[in-house]
């Protein structure tokens, strides 16, 4: 049986050192190889990249002997070699870190969202400064009301049942009746999901002012250490697109597992096959 994969870009500085720390963990629960990928511009820094990629995976493998590690050094763009690496390795997600507010490792601004907006596979964005690798223990998951929000419960269930997690489920309070109605009956399933999955939960209603305010009160009130959010560009509630980097770059600096819709309700995420809603 072929090892799962954990892809995670790296470009040397101290952030990839943090990208690297969670990326190596995930391997390490879930028996999976990490490859960690340097993308170069142009065939006349190969040479150079080669040389500083083997000192980090000799550096890398003295430090985790057990655990299986490989490089690999693409001629390309970052805006799309990543999502492609990950697809021509199979896999199942991407750790990559973040130099918090001035945007992700590689770029700054607004562009920064490039990166992930065409990938199928997950990405997970670690910050410079992040809490060291506590197994996911409890997992914040804000529920909108996209029509493939509820996409977002079977990659929770993947995580929660690999590192037997504690699911937070919210949803904002909405004083339009129709609307209010949606989001309890999506909460509501989201409780029978999760009760038939055997993954423990809980179900929070919280006040909407300013969302990631208080997304970011939540989770310290309630030591949150992974938040699971859909990539929405359109979005209506919660999550819209100038909201997501402010929740990848939350000042807590939880890692955040970010979700682009997917098409299809066969979703899979570290090895394990997830029916989606």
């Amino acid at each position: 049986m072929e090892k799962r994969i954990v892809l995670t870009p790296v470009d040397f500085t101290e952030v990839s050192e943090f990208a690297i720390d969670h990326a190596i963990h995930i391997a390490m629960t879930l028996d999976a190889k990490v490859i960690l990928l340097h993308i170069v511009k142009e065939a006349g820094e190969m040479k150079k990249a080669k040389q500083m990629l083997q000192v980090h995976l000799d550096e890398q493998k003295d430090k985790y002997p057990g655990v299986a590690i490989e490089g690999v050094i693409r001629i390309g763009d970052i805006y799309t070699d990543i999502a492609n690496a990950a697809t021509e390795n199979n896999a199942q997600i991407i750790v990559m870190g973040t130099h918090g507010l001035q945007g992700f490792q590689f770029i700054t601004g607004s562009r920064a969202l490039k990166v992930v907006r065409d990938s199928e596979v997950p990405f997970l964005i670690v910050q410079k400064g992040a809490p060291s690798f506590n197994g996911y223990k409890k997992i914040l998951v804000p529920l909108s009301l996209e029509k493939d929000s509820k996409q977002i419960l079977s990659y929770v269930k993947a995580v929660a049942s690999n590192f037997k997690s504690k699911a937070y489920i919210t949803v904002p309070k909405e004083k339009d009746e129709f609307l209010l109605n949606k989001l309890k009956r999506d909460l509501s399933y989201s409780e029978q999901f999760f009760k038939e999955a055997g993954i423990e939960f809980e179900a929070h209603q919280l006040e909407k002012k300013n969302e990631v305010d208080t997304y970011i009160d939540f989770a310290n009130k309630y030591n949150i250490d992974l938040f699971v959010i859909m990539n929405h560009d359109d979005a209506i509630l919660p999550i819209i697109s100038n909201n997501v980097q402010d929740i990848i770059t939350n000042k807590l600096k939880i890692p955040t597992l970010l979700i682009n819709p997917k098409s299809t309700t066969n979703i899979t995420i570290f090895g394990n096959y997830s029916g989606g809603g």
